[in-house]
């Protein structure tokens, strides 16, 4: 029975009541002493509802996150035996929808480079991946993963003991593959994947003859795109393009410089332009929001791609910044939400962006002035730190990537330097 079918049974417990007089003096007497707790219980109800609503700002709901929903599963990433501690610190690596983690460029304690290494799912310890031998006449291993493909494949380049680009591989359904360079060129490296296909680079060497340093080399490259894994030419790109960032799906954020490195030529601009280049489209971002007299009223400031064609990046309006995203690059930014009290959380960064719309950031308390990451999605943002229990170990400080139901980023565990692999409760966000 409910605290409210309580006190109204109490009330009509008599009209409605057939029992004999002992009987009913004896439910008479229960009703009665089970009412104070009841109406107490329900004043307590009351009280966290006005406390919830008065804690919603205008541009976004805060999520109050009680100790009876379910907590976030968070674990921490081993280290990569004989790996410096700093290595893996100052990069997320790349994660898939599935959990899987996955990170190259790791040295050990003597700067000698390492392989490429997965944290599988439910996982907290790495495994290098082998590429197979037979793909290769020389001995070859991976040099680098560019990219997490959608069926879970991966694409990267594998490269000899001298870090020569042996050619652009791609594990796809189980199997192994390498792309081969264009005629005339001996190796190839892939740098991205593109809607038309895998976008790298042929490779080949030119030898000659030093007076100072001898027998010498130089290396050649030519743009090139793999479609269906055949290699064909693409168009030189111009100096002036700068690449920042890029997306599963092959998107590129660019820049395109006034004034290009060695050229003399400034662009009629004047100006850096930033755009998409989706293929061969060349889309341009919105960067100003201007009133009828022509004011500036806000600026923005891309910095990486997110998934599904989203852009994360900042906002000034009047001298505050906040984390901004872009849903549309011809369309000008929105915060992510603007606090409505002074004690609000304010969005500084926004860091990644999924195929289903989350985005991941750092916010910070006002009062405090501490830093702590978020999640956010469809104006509802949740701090990570209070998806934890309150005995987990954990203080995140930052958050790098986020794919499906998992967050990876940074933090302390117990007080020492961690990696973390979050996985999200049901209903968040």
């Amino acid at each position: 029975m409910t605290d409210n079918e309580l006190e109204k049974q109490a009330k009509l417990w008599h009209v409605e009541s057939t029992l004999e007089p002992k009987k009913a003096a004896k439910l008479e007497e229960r009703l009665q002493s089970a009412l104070p707790k009841a109406r107490t219980r329900r004043r307590w109800k009351q009280a966290g509802a006005a406390l919830a609503l008065t804690c919603l700002p205008v541009g976004g709901i805060t999520a109050l996150v009680f100790s009876t929903n379910p907590k976030a599963q968070i674990e921490s990433l081993e280290e990569v035996p004989g790996q410096t501690q700093a290595s893996f610190g100052s990069f997320y690596g790349l994660l898939a929808t599935d959990g899987r983690v996955v990170e190259g460029n790791l040295y050990n304690a003597g700067g000698v480079e390492r392989g490429i290494y997965v944290w599988k799912p439910s996982s907290s310890r790495p495994e290098e991946i082998q590429l197979p031998k037979a793909l290769f006449t020389t001995q070859a291993r991976l040099g680098s993963v560019q990219t997490l493909l959608p069926d879970g494949g991966l694409l990267g380049t594998a490269v000899n003991r001298s870090y020569d680009p042996l050619g652009p591989f791609l594990f796809q359904r189980g199997q192994w593959s390498v792309l081969a360079p264009l005629p005339g060129y001996t190796s190839a490296r892939a740098e991205r994947m593109d809607p038309r296909g895998v976008v790298g680079r042929s490779v080949k060497y030119i030898f000659y003859q030093d007076a100072r340093l001898g027998k010498s080399r130089k290396e050649e490259t030519k743009p090139t795109l793999w479609r269906k894994g055949k290699p064909e030419p693409l168009p030189e790109l111009p100096d002036a393009y700068m690449f920042s960032s890029s997306n599963v799906e092959g998107n590129v954020l660019v820049t395109e410089l006034s004034n290009p490195p060695g050229k003399k030529v400034k662009l009629a601009s004047g100006r850096n332009q930033l755009f998409v280049l989706s293929g061969d489209q060349k889309i341009p971002i919105s960067l100003e929001e201007r009133d009828a007299q022509g004011r500036v009223l806000a600026t923005a400031k891309p910095e990486r791609l997110g998934s599904r064609g989203m852009i994360l990046g900042t906002i000034d309006r009047g001298g505050v910044n906040w984390g901004a995203l872009w849903t549309s690059p011809t369309a000008m930014p929105h915060p992510l939400w603007e606090p409505s009290f002074s004690f609000s959380p304010v969005c500084l960064t926004c860091e990644d962006a999924d195929a289903e719309g989350k985005v991941v950031g750092n916010m910070q308390n006002p009062v405090t002035e501490a830093v702590t990451p978020y999640i956010w999605k469809d104006g509802r943002y949740f701090e990570l730190q209070k998806l934890l229990p309150r005995s987990s170990g954990w203080e995140l400080t930052s958050v790098g990537r986020v794919a499906g139901r998992f967050v990876l980023g940074n933090g302390l565990y117990r007080g020492a330097h961690a990696t973390y692999r979050l996985t999200l409760p049901p209903g968040v966000p």
